[in-house]
């Protein structure tokens, strides 16, 4: 009769031998998540909630104003933005919104520990929001202000008191501090993501896999 393999026995070991016993490997403990994503992922969905309703409004408003409607009036009415740069605007708000609603996604999916979520932001999002942002810039200083200094002139012509020269400073003032701020929020979450997502113990959380592991004593009745 043949010796049931659970009770055998291996002649340097009295003890019973189990051919399915898994004493080859540790006990892998599951990956924490790091205070990082958790912090990076509300941080994404904040400025995605606000980046998206901004540029909506944005892109709708823009749309209204390209298509022949006036949405303001007095002064700002009278400011007459060219259709080419109100093109540009409403392209830009579009972008701006496809991204903003992405960083949204990605935070969600982030507090879930979603792997797309890191692999997203820390490669393309992250590059097409630094390539944009440069972009938006170049274009922020050699259009869009020496258009918006002509416009400026050009409503001197048709409103009575206004003077561009006192305007002139504090207009340009205003646009290099709104350039500026904007610069810096569109940065700050894809600079985030490449410095604080990019570390092993973020990515092993996301990916499900323990930093760091190291098999076990090897079996003794193995050969």
């Amino acid at each position: 009769m043949s010796q049931d393999p659970i009770n055998q026995q291996h002649p340097a070991n009295p003890s019973p031998y189990d051919p399915y016993s898994t004493l080859d490997y540790q006990t892998v403990p599951a990956p924490s998540k790091p205070g990082s994503v958790t912090f990076l992922a509300i941080v994404a969905i904040v400025f995605g909630g606000l980046g998206s309703i901004c540029s909506g409004f944005g892109a709708v408003t823009g749309l209204i104003q390209l298509s022949g409607g006036n949405l303001f009036s007095g002064p700002a009415g009278q400011f007459k933005i060219s259709p080419n740069l109100q093109a540009f605007g409403v392209f830009d708000s579009v972008i701006e919104l496809a991204l903003y609603v992405t960083l949204l996604m990605i935070g969600v999916s982030a507090l879930s520990l979603k792997p797309w979520a890191r692999r997203a932001a820390v490669s393309w999002w992250s590059a097409v929001v630094i390539i944009w942002t440069v972009i938006r810039m170049f274009v922020q200083v050699v259009w869009i202000f020496p258009a918006s200094m002509e416009m400026l002139k050009q409503m001197q012509k048709t409103t009575p008191g206004l003077n561009a020269g006192q305007m002139q400073p504090f207009m340009t003032a205003w646009i290099v501090i709104v350039t500026a701020l904007s610069v810096v929020i569109q940065l700050l979450p894809p600079v985030l993501f490449l410095a604080l997502w990019r570390r092993a113990a973020v990515t092993a959380a996301f990916e499900g896999s323990a930093p760091g592991f190291t098999p076990g004593p090897p079996n003794p009745y193995t050969t």
